[in-house]
């Protein structure tokens, strides 16, 4: 998940300077609050680190300074016994941009976590990175409606991301 794109930038120069590219349009704000929970990755441009990953979700909660606690986790087998995790903190760096966070996974690294879409019921979000190397489609469920999944992949694709590279995320048999 986004929550590994720090290790990315340490072992495979993923954050090297790229082409310039326009900001990505984010959603105008959040209620953190509605955001903290568990969230099931349905799809988007996974990170190194999350090959063979089955199940994968993502556990946001409050901590008292107001930062973030992120739980990464996927499954590595269909059985669902073999697990990986990744613990990290995520923080708004500027109070005027609340849906523009950073997660630090590894200090100091940390990347850039963008809110791109969010349902007004906060049933699913998208999440993407200012080099659209990573993407994140979320749900609440571990499954998402088809027609909302694809207005997320045109969303991502309209704002520069690469749609040959946006894929479906496995899911355990159970869900």
């Amino acid at each position: 998940m986004l929550f590994l794109s720090a290790l990315s930038c340490l072992s495979l120069s993923a954050c090297a300077p790229g082409p310039v590219l326009p900001e990505l349009n984010v959603v105008p704000s959040v209620e953190i609050e509605r955001f903290l929970g568990t969230w099931y990755e349905v799809g988007g441009i996974p990170t190194p680190e999350q090959n063979g990953c089955i199940g994968t979700t993502a556990t946001y909660s409050l901590r008292d300074n107001g930062d973030i606690d992120v739980l990464n986790q996927c499954f590595l087998d269909a059985a669902g016994t073999r697990t990986q995790q990744a613990r990290g903190r995520a923080f708004v760096p500027d109070p005027e941009q609340p849906t523009r966070l950073k997660v630090e996974f590894f200090w100091p690294f940390a990347g850039d976590y963008q809110i791109m879409a969010l349902a007004d019921d906060y049933s699913s979000a998208m999440i993407g990175n200012p080099q659209r190397r990573y993407l994140w489609i979320l749900s609440r469920e571990a499954t998402l409606p088809e027609e909302r999944y694809q207005e997320l992949v045109e969303l991502a694709v309209g704002q520069g991301y690469d749609a040959d590279k946006i894929q479906r995320t496995p899911a355990l048999a159970s869900n």
